[in-house]
Parts: C-alpha cells; sequence; structure tokens
C-alpha cells in the first residue's frame, strides 16, 4: 500500500469534493451541532478553506469490524499528533459497500494509482458479510469488476469477478 503523502497523488474524484465526513465516536456524538455549526455548510470555514466537515455517527458507515484497530495517526506538520483517520482500506470498505456510481470511479481511480491494494480491498470488502451490510457484498463485488474490466484494468477486475 502507498500512503497518501499529498494532494499530488490524490485522485480527482478526492479533490472534486469539498466534503470531509468526521465521525463521532461514543460521548464524542455530542459535538455534532458544534463541528456542524463550526465547520460545515454555511460556515465561514467554507469560505476560508473551500471545505465543509459532516459530522456522522459510524452507525451510518459500512466499515469492516475492527475498523476501530486499524485507526491511522495524522501527524500535523509540527510533528504533533493532530487525531486519527480510518485506515483508507477501509475506508474504500465502506465506499464499495455505498455502491454508488462516484463511489466506483473513487475505487478505480485509487487502484489505477496504487494507493490501495485490490486483494487488500476484497479481504476487507468481505468481513462486511458479518455485518447488516452483508446482503450487498457479492453484487458490489462483481459490479466494481466489471467496472475495472471496462477500464482496461482486467487482473485488478479478475479479483472481485471469483464471485
Amino acid at each position: 500500500m502507498h500512503a497518501v503523502t499529498s494532494a499530488s497523488n490524490l485522485p480527482q474524484s478526492a479533490l472534486r469534493s469539498i466534503e470531509v465526513d468526521i465521525v463521532l465516536i461514543g460521548e464524542q456524538f455530542h459535538l455534532k451541532s458544534h463541528v456542524f455549526q463550526k465547520f460545515g455548510m454555511g460556515s465561514n470555514y467554507l469560505a476560508e478553506h473551500g471545505v465543509v466537515a459532516d459530522p456522522i455517527g459510524k452507525g451510518l458507515l459500512a466499515l469492516p469490524p475492527d475498523w476501530e484497530s486499524r485507526l491511522v495517526e495524522v501527524i500535523d506538520q509540527e510533528g504533533e499528533y493532530s487525531h486519527h483517520a480510518i485506515e483508507i482500506h477501509d475506508i474504500a470498505s465502506a465506499k464499495l459497500s455505498a455502491g454508488r456510481q462516484k463511489d466506483y470511479e473513487f475505487l478505480i481511480e485509487l487502484i489505477m494509482r496504487n494507493i490501495i491494494n485490490p486483494y487488500l480491498l476484497k479481504e476487507r470488502f468481505e468481513l462486511l458479510r458479518e455485518t447488516a451490510f452483508g446482503v450487498a457484498v457479492d453484487d458490489r463485488k462483481q459490479t466494481l469488476g466489471e467496472k475495472l474490466a471496462e477500464s482496461d484494468l482486467k487482473s485488478e477486475a479478475a479479483i472481485f469477478l471469483d464471485c
């Protein structure tokens, strides 16, 4: 897996979005209205930085089991701990579970740029079989495989078309 180290190697589909989901866990959820007011749509933050924060609870995301154990520490420019981020393959699994056209485009770009490993994505996505989102696993894998094949990523497509 290659780390996303700068905006220069992010897929265009990531750069087009002005929203960043902020997952509030446990007792943090009471901060939802504060985060939305300070960083959400209609805030000064959007005008100043061009992005907004969308505070959500973890129940809205189809994340693989044990995702919390794979959180990645984010270090700021001064070398200090800033926050935790969801590991990229867990994010990709949630995107694949959502199954929207923009999500498939995003995943294809991540695979093309070697930002995610398709084998690890499949492994993490398979973990969703154990969750309420499990009924969509085979369909979403098939669709991603077909879209990868259409994008001339035949070997990557084969990873998902073995359903």
